[in-house]
């Protein structure tokens, strides 16, 4: 403890998750882990008593210093809190009648125990149980019961809950701008992240829905007005966020948003305030992400129809785009939050996301077809957003380069709460940004010139008789973002940028001209190379297995993709059907779809690009070779035994060949055993 290990081992465990994209190698050395702290918990139970907390320095008359080498309880608890929020879908109980039977479960009694001497250690005992009630439902519902069965004076849901209706006035007094370590203001924020931990995961709370109240949400958005810390500001967005995902206490949010002056058009008052003087200052945007996050999931719950027919769906629209968006590129972002900016850009786009379908989906209502041709209109006047949305794909995809020297390990540090481990690596919210550009993109592809045309759609310029650009036509002027949009076919760690690449790709060759389409690949000869290696990688990969092809699922990507392709990415292991091997199926057919609707076209063409033919042919005449994709669809052929697990996709690929046989062009050089 003296020498600092469990600091070590949480610098050590941040610089892993920092280097790494085996999602499965980091499952089992943070697994390992959490088995390393129980096995040290068990050897140190009889004497728990004896580890010292390092805000006993702080609190007690010691005469002495606090080491920063030193560990002390709450490292432990930090330690914990990351390795656990590394180790989702991990069932956690609080139950037992020994030490030995759960080591975990004593722990948390003893630090309970111990609040009666030492109260300071409220907010570590608080954030230990919501990393636990984090990881899944059962440890949710394991977390909930411990505390409603054996409340003490402490800690009890009625205590915490009523804090909230108290804390109003508690803010409202002399003492409403104390520093960030005062502990009336930490104290909220962990009783506030332990209850967005329960509300999201458990099953069944009743002790704490049948306080929450309409009052209750109307004292936590009436607290976003006080001066208060914005990282309690930023806690409270969260637990509404949770609170929204039951439809009635939704319904009341959305209404004190519309009543509210959280949302105006005045960039000197409400949330738009916060973010330019206080976050921008900060270099940390707590409140600007968890605001974000609650109005997403408004719309989850009540529907992107709801939110644009409502009064504050304007307000909510410049916010996002004008006030977040479009300025993130100009702010600057701490340095233990490096994947802030592009985290708050995805939110961005989802929001936008779930705005521009409803131009499909709107079944006549004016306000809402009118609401979301804005945004459209918008997005597709060639802009600055335009331009932000195509640089976005362009991007070097690197992990964060983590100095660790500085970087907290106790939950007292003032540093260590503006810490969110989701944060400390870019890559995966660069992977989450890029998703969400890529279905904004294919959403915005499918409104044609046609549709353009026909609905009259215009700059939101005054006075101004031009039509919008499709997004067709950005992409061949812009081909140096094409081609990187296109590229994301080679990503095969990830899938689902490689689906929607796909869809991006049969979307545009079926809008434009194929002597433009296939001028975009001219200056670009290394890229397409590698386009066309990936599209016959991906058919063998999804042809060449034994895994039974499933495309019920298609439908359902089709209605609904931001839904489901958010829950691949963001939860993989909550949504195992898709798995790599469907979305790798669900990838072939179109690229196959995609061939076929283009077989009969005059060469050269789309097929001739994607097959390199005619020069593919001459490998194609080899039994057996996979050197090309037209030589590894012979080759599948010449399997029959892989065709019953493959009936959809072994159609298509019969189908493509009659349509290349009829071919005037072809014949001729298709090889005689095919």
């Amino acid at each position: 403890m003296k020498r600092g290990v469990f600091s070590k081992l949480y610098r050590d465990a941040v610089l892993l998750v920092t280097h790494s994209n085996d999602q499965d190698y980091e499952r089992i050395l943070f697994l390992l882990l959490y088995e390393l702290l129980q096995q040290y918990l068990l050897l140190q139970s009889s004497q728990w008593h004896t580890i010292v907390s390092k805000q006993f320095y702080l609190y007690e008359e010691t005469g002495k210093e606090p080491s920063d080498k030193a560990d002390g309880v709450e490292t432990i608890v930090y330690l914990l809190q990351f390795v656990l929020f590394h180790l989702p879908g991990l069932e956690v109980t609080l139950s037992g009648n020994t030490v030995e039977e759960n080591i975990l479960a004593y722990f948390c009694t003893m630090l309970s125990d111990r609040l009666r001497a030492e109260p300071y250690l409220f907010n570590t005992y608080i954030y230990l149980l919501a990393a636990i009630a984090s990881t899944s439902s059962t440890s949710a519902d394991a977390v909930y019961a411990f505390i409603d069965k054996a409340p003490s004076e402490h800690v009890s849901w009625p205590i915490m809950v009523s804090a909230l209706n108290e804390a109003e006035k508690l803010l409202q007094s002399e003492g409403a701008q104390r520093g960030l370590l005062d502990p009336d203001l930490t104290g909220f924020i962990a009783i506030l992240t332990l209850l967005k931990s329960i509300i999201l995961n458990t099953t069944s709370c009743p002790t704490i829905r049948s306080s929450l109240q309409a009052n209750t949400i109307q004292v936590c958005l009436k607290l976003l007005h006080q001066p208060i810390h914005v990282v309690l500001k930023a806690k409270l967005c969260e637990v509404l966020a949770a609170i929204a995902r039951e439809e009635s206490y939704a319904k009341t949010i959305l209404k004190q948003l519309e009543y509210g002056r959280i949302l105006t058009a005045d960039s000197n008052t409400g949330i738009a305030w916060e973010l330019e003087s206080v976050e921008t200052a900060a270099q940390a945007y707590p409140l600007t992400t968890s605001f974000l996050e609650l109005l997403l999931a408004l719309l989850r719950t009540l529907g992107a129809k709801t939110i644009l027919k409502s009064d504050v769906f304007p307000s909510i629209l410049r916010y996002t785009l004008r006030c977040v968006f479009l300025k993130s590129e100009e702010r600057h972002y701490s340095t233990v939050r490096s994947g802030e900016r592009w985290h708050i850009d995805s939110l961005c786009c989802e929001i936008m996301n779930a705005c521009v379908r409803m131009v499909h989906e709107a079944s006549g209502d004016a306000v809402i077809e009118e609401r979301a041709w804005t945004l459209v209109s918008e997005l597709l006047s060639g802009g600055e957003a335009m331009k932000k949305l195509l640089q976005i794909p362009q991007m070097a995809l690197n992990h964060t380069v983590v100095s660790t020297t500085h970087m907290a390990t106790d939950c007292i540090a003032e540093s260590s709460v503006l810490v969110e481990f989701r944060l400390l690596d870019m890559y995966p919210c660069q992977i989450d940004l890029v998703h969400q550009t890529l279905l904004l993109l294919r959403h915005l592809l499918t409104i044609t010139p046609e549709t353009i045309s026909q609905i009259g759609l215009r700059y939101q310029v005054p006075s101004s008789s031009m039509l919008v650009t499709s997004l067709a036509s950005h992409l061949l002027t812009e081909t140096r973002a094409t081609i990187a949009i296109l590229l994301h076919i080679t990503n095969t760690k990830e899938p689902v940028l490689q689906l929607l690449a796909m869809q991006i790709l049969r979307l545009l060759a079926d809008q434009v001209k194929t002597d433009l389409f296939l001028a975009i690949f001219d200056s670009y000869p290394c890229e397409t190379q590698a386009i066309c290696t990936a599209c016959n990688d991906l058919v063998i990969a999804s042809l060449f297995t034994t895994t039974q092809d499933a495309f019920s699922l298609s439908a359902q990507l089709d209605s609904d993709p931001s839904t489901m392709m958010s829950t691949m990415l963001s939860a993989p292991s909550t949504a195992p059907l898709m798995d790599t091997s469907r979305l790798h199926a669900e990838t072939c057919r179109v690229f196959l779809d995609l061939l076929v609707t283009h077989a009969s076209c005059e060469f050269p063409s789309v097929v001739t690009l994607l097959l390199s033919l005619p020069r593919a042919l001459s490998t194609a005449r080899q039994e057996n070779s996979l050197q090309s994709v037209i030589a590894t669809l012979i080759s599948f052929l010449h399997y029959p035994s892989l065709i019953p697990y493959h009936p959809v996709l072994a159609s298509k690929v019969c189908y493509l060949f009659y349509l290349l046989c009829s071919h005037q062009e072809v014949p001729s050089r298709i090889p005689h055993h095919v």
